[in-house]
């Protein structure tokens, strides 16, 4: 009996500390581990969020970048950190929902390690394509690409790339297949560039790096990827409106390590939400090219899992897997 007395009271005790903790957070620095260098679209977004952070929430936030071994060593870094919401991971769709799906050595499990708290913003995609292409509506450039079977190509960042599994996505939403050849650059700027020169048909690109190219007549944009239009492109319609179900969503999040207390992560998605929702962020955000999102952790949760399972798909049915080594 006073065995489970003893117990009894230490439970209690321990539920007093964590509701303690819960409302004393934060108390110290918080860290924003962004897995990619400086500079970057996840930084400049990461930056204009979390620096309107610390006079909500009366402490500093440190923006910690700590790239390498493609977003893994940032992304391991937060998963292997205590739980006490003072580390948190920018998190992106191809560290989170593609890596795994690509490399088996993946050294975190992306819905066992992480306590999701919001996604951000989203960034839809477009595909464009070059003046010569005579194609102007997606039908069109599928009937184009059927009538000359592996003689379009479609250039890509790199593989692995969500610009290539975009289009492996393509490739397998049409009906009887697309025979499109893809061609792997290192990087967005060299893939852009010779689809400016002509050397490739087409490709997939954020909305708003595609965007002045199409307003300058130097691309032709055909659709976007998300599953409603772009209001960076409202005149695009959606592959999803073609294909139903085709969706590709570029994101960024927050991300807690595993076992954060619901209401630090509670915490945290209130201050994160109110700060996206703010006009001057939503203002510098969509002027980028991004949708502000801001969504429950639950959403994001369910969200991920989904992602997860989607790339999975598209990686095993183009047979890609273990290429990111």
């Amino acid at each position: 009996m006073r065995n489970r007395l003893r117990l009894l009271c230490a439970l209690v005790l321990l539920g007093f500390a964590e509701l303690a903790a819960a409302q004393a957070f934060p108390n110290k620095v918080i860290r924003l581990i962004v897995p990619w260098p400086p500079g970057g679209g996840i930084d400049i977004v990461a930056r204009t969020i979390f620096q309107e952070l610390p006079e909500r929430i009366g402490q500093q936030v440190i923006v910690d970048n700590r790239a390498g071994a493609n977003g893994f060593i940032g992304t391991t870094a937060v998963a292997k950190s205590d739980p006490d919401g003072y580390t948190l991971l920018f998190a992106d769709v191809g560290t989170i929902s593609i890596s795994p799906a690509m490399r088996k050595d993946t050294p975190y499990d992306s819905i066992k390690d992480f306590e999701p708290v919001s996604q951000v913003v989203s960034s839809p995609f477009a595909l464009v394509v070059h003046p010569a292409v005579p194609a102007k509506t997606l039908q069109e450039l599928v009937a184009y690409a059927k009538s000359r079977p592996g003689k379009l190509t479609y250039g890509s960042f790199g593989n692995g790339s969500i610009a290539h599994l975009s289009g492996a996505m393509l490739q397998a939403v049409v009906p009887g297949g697309l025979d499109i050849l893809h061609i792997p650059y290192k990087g967005a700027p060299p893939a852009i560039t010779d689809l400016l020169a002509g050397q490739i048909d087409m490709i997939f690109l954020t909305v708003s790096s595609a965007a002045p190219h199409i307003e300058a007549g130097r691309m032709r944009g055909i659709a976007v990827t998300t599953l409603k239009r772009s209001p960076v492109l409202p005149n695009l319609p959606a592959i999803n409106e073609v294909y139903p179900g085709f969706e590709v969503n570029s994101w960024y999040g927050v991300l807690a390590p595993a076992g954060t207390p619901k209401d630090i992560v509670a915490r945290l998605h209130k201050e994160i939400v109110a700060v996206v929702q703010m006009p001057k962020v939503q203002q510098a955000l969509t002027a980028r090219g991004f949708t502000p999102e801001g969504t429950r952790p639950d959403q994001f949760a369910a969200m991920i899992k989904q992602d997860v399972a989607q790339w999975a798909k598209v990686v095993h049915a183009a047979k890609l897997e273990d290429t990111g080594k």
